[in-house]
């Protein structure tokens, strides 16, 4: 190997290196920024859930730890059901306006037919479109396989 072939194979190298590299960087970066994402959206998803349940059922008030709760809001007053529906939705409608940054379009449609009309079958089916969007699973179950019935 003369000393022109060396300087190409070594020149070549080089240049595939500096590619190689670049194209690294950027998939790493586009990992991160995805990596992210989902870590906002699931934390979003996981404390708009927390207040869809709370709308359908203000007596978990007491129980629920909510993190963000007005300070009149604390402490042994008792609130009235019609309140804390109203903080709910005030927090779920928040909670949407952020997610349009980053949530897919089917979980953003959910959450606002939620939000027009709260019923356990809208709540059901934004939290299995979150979840669809989060992991990238869907379920073989419906809505009356996943819900809790009430003990009689």
């Amino acid at each position: 190997m003369d000393m022109q072939e060396l300087l190409i194979t070594v020149g070549l190298g080089l240049i595939a290196s500096i590619i190689g590299g670049y194209i690294q960087y950027h998939l790493n970066k586009k990992g991160e920024t995805e990596t992210k994402k989902q870590i906002f959206n699931e934390d979003k998803y996981r404390s708009i859930l927390l207040f869809m349940r709370l709308y359908l059922n203000p007596s978990l008030w007491s129980v629920l730890d909510i993190p963000q709760k007005p300070e009149e809001f604390k402490g042994g007053v008792i609130l009235l059901t019609e309140t804390i529906k109203s903080y709910a939705l005030t927090q779920i409608k928040e909670f949407y306006h952020l997610l349009i940054l980053s949530a897919s379009d089917d979980v953003l449609t959910e959450i606002k037919k939620f939000i027009e009309k709260p019923t356990e079958d809208n709540f059901m089916s934004a939290a299995m479109t979150m979840r669809k969007d989060l992991w990238k699973i869907g379920t073989q179950l419906d809505f009356d396989d996943l819900t809790i019935k009430k003990r009689k």
